[in-house]
């Protein structure tokens, strides 16, 4: 009842307490590979930095951070009383999952380049912002219509490739699909496009000026 304005409202998947998302995924998913819980991992980013509200990272989410015990396969749930083996950055793991960090910045480019994202008032984003029906289960889309631009932003939870058709018949910049993440256009689907295909677990995000 307080949060009146997204300004009030801050999104986040993971912080200091509780698990990271990393051991947070691998408890909930115990069967999933790594390169499935990278997808999931890249898939809860998007929702966040295409939400509106403050978004929020726990340092070292954008690399798979985890939070090992010392001498037991377990991770950490509370670690305010563990040592430093267990709470610093491990930065090997940036190298190993350069890629998500990547994502992260793309992500972030994204969107500080776009004002639809930072809507500022309940006013705001009642006017500009349109969900889509007529969806398949496990998928959320929504359209962001502001003087300047249409953006697009559709998730994907299934496990599953889905087609979505477009709203509009635009010329639409994708700048979010798959493993990327850019504030510039990945590609460019022309006016006569009437489906756009979203891989399985992750998120699309175009832009029509």
């Amino acid at each position: 009842p307080w949060a009146k304005n997204p300004v009030d409202i801050v999104n986040y998947v993971s912080c200091h307490d509780n698990l990271t998302l990393w051991d947070k995924l691998g408890a909930a998913c115990p069967n999933a590979t790594d390169k499935e819980k990278l997808a999931m991992n890249r898939l809860a980013a998007a929702i966040v930095f295409t939400a509106q509200g403050i978004p929020f990272i726990l340092s070292g989410e954008e690399f798979a951070r985890t939070k090992p015990i010392e001498g037991t396969d377990d991770v950490s749930e509370n670690s305010y009383n563990l040592p430093f083996y267990t709470n610093n950055l491990k930065y090997d793991r940036l190298v190993e999952n350069m890629d998500l960090y990547e994502y992260y910045k793309g992500l972030i480019a994204f969107r500080k380049a776009h004002a639809g994202l930072r809507l500022a008032t309940k006013e705001a984003v009642e006017i500009c912002l349109c969900f889509l029906h007529d969806l398949p289960e496990k998928v959320v889309a929504f359209t962001i219509t502001t003087k300047e631009e249409t953006l697009l932003v559709v998730y994907n939870a299934n496990k599953e490739k889905i087609k979505l058709e477009l709203p509009k018949k635009v010329e639409w910049e994708i700048c979010v699909e798959g493993k990327k993440a850019s504030a510039n256009a990945i590609r460019t689907l022309s006016k006569r496009t009437t489906k756009v295909e979203v891989p399985g677990v992750s998120a699309l995000v175009a832009v029509s000026k």
